[in-house]
């Protein structure tokens, strides 16, 4: 997992497939959805991952909200292709099987 810095946040926006997750590290449903996430990059062929630390880094959290146009919420999960949301997904919601889902494509279940 790629630790976002404001030096990468061109580049990473603009790659072909990003998922973003939105973390503190003082929030245990953050601590779960990071958990959730790490499983998927285990599992692999999910794309690249990138993380911002919104307690240590609020500055660079708020600058991702403003660039894509995605209200702040913490945990949360974006998906961008080539620098344009597909997709995001916050709190409870970011589950590796959720993820898994949206990124076959398949429509959301009801």
């Amino acid at each position: 997992m790629i630790l976002l810095r404001t030096a990468s946040l061109d580049l990473l926006l603009v790659s072909p497939r990003l998922l973003l997750l939105k973390h503190s590290p003082r929030c245990g449903v953050s601590r779960w959805a990071l958990e959730e996430v790490e499983q998927l990059e285990r599992e692999g062929d999910v794309g690249p991952i990138a993380m911002v630390d919104v307690v240590a880094d609020r500055e660079l959290s708020q600058a991702v909200a403003d660039r894509i146009g995605v209200r702040h919420q913490s945990p949360q999960l974006i998906f961008l292709e080539e620098g344009i949301v597909r997709w995001h997904i916050s709190h409870g919601a970011i589950t590796a099987d959720a993820v898994r889902h949206r990124l076959s494509g398949a429509p959301d279940r009801v």
